[in-house]
C-alpha cells in the first residue's frame, strides 16, 4: 500500500466533549475487558493499570520517558490515534494528555521503545468481540479503536499496528476531529490546527 502511516494529535473540549466521552467509554470496556480476564486467569492488573481511565485516578507510571500527567476535567485535553495509509484509524493513546507537546514528545520517545512493546488480546465486554492494547514495561500506551469477530483478527490488528508505529509520520500540530453528524457543518471551520 502506498504511502506512510500517520500519528494524528486531537483535542478534546473538556469533560464533556462527546469525543472524550466516547474515548472514555470504550477505555472503561477495555478496562473492564481486562479485569475479567485476570479474574479468570488469576492474574492482577499491575498497580496504576490504564491511564486516566473515567477522568479519575493518577496515569500509569513513567513510560519510554514521558509520564502524562491527569489534566484537569475543565482543561482543555487531547489523544493521538495511529492511522493506516489510507487513513483509516488502527490504534489510539491509552493516556489523555494535558497538552499537545506533551502528546507529541510521548510519541516520539515511544517509538524509540518499539522493540519493547508487547501486545495484550483481551475479550470484548460480548461473546464474539475481541480487542488488544500494547504495553511498555507493564504499561499500557496504545489500544484497539474496536472489537474484532475473532481473537486472530485481533492480534493481526495489534500486529499490524505495532508494525506500523515506528514508520508513521508524526503531526507537528494538532487537529480538531470533525464529526460527521449533524454539527459538521457548524465545525466545519475547524481544520485549522488548534491548541492544548
Amino acid at each position: 500500500m502506498p504511502g506512510n502511516p500517520t500519528v494524528l494529535f486531537s483535542p478534546f473540549r473538556s469533560s464533556a466533549d462527546p469525543l472524550r466521552v466516547a474515548w472514555t467509554n470504550f477505555r472503561e470496556l477495555v478496562h473492564n475487558s481486562l479485569d475479567e480476564d485476570n479474574k479468570a486467569s488469576g492474574s492482577t492488573r499491575t498497580p496504576g493499570g490504564f491511564a486516566n481511565i473515567g477522568g479519575t485516578g493518577r496515569p500509569a507510571g513513567n513510560v519510554a520517558n514521558a509520564a502524562p500527567s491527569l489534566p484537569p476535567a475543565n482543561q482543555v485535553s487531547g489523544f493521538w490515534r495511529l492511522l493506516a495509509p489510507n487513513h483509516r484509524e488502527i490504534a489510539r493513546s491509552s493516556y489523555i494528555y494535558s497538552t499537545f507537546l506533551g502528546a507529541r514528545t510521548h510519541v516520539l520517545n515511544l517509538r524509540e521503545s518499539t522493540a519493547a512493546m508487547v501486545i495484550v488480546t483481551v475479550h470484548g465486554p460480548t461473546a464474539g468481540t475481541h480487542g488488544w492494547y500494547i504495553t511498555v514495561s507493564g504499561k499500557p500506551v496504545m489500544t484497539c479503536t474496536r472489537w474484532y469477530e475473532t481473537s486472530h483478527a485481533s492480534l493481526d490488528a495489534a500486529e499490524g499496528a505495532r508494525a506500523a508505529f515506528p514508520l508513521a509520520l508524526v503531526s507537528a500540530e494538532s487537529r480538531p476531529i470533525v464529526s460527521s453528524g449533524p454539527s459538521r457543518r457548524a465545525n466545519a471551520g475547524e481544520k485549522s490546527p488548534c491548541e492544548w
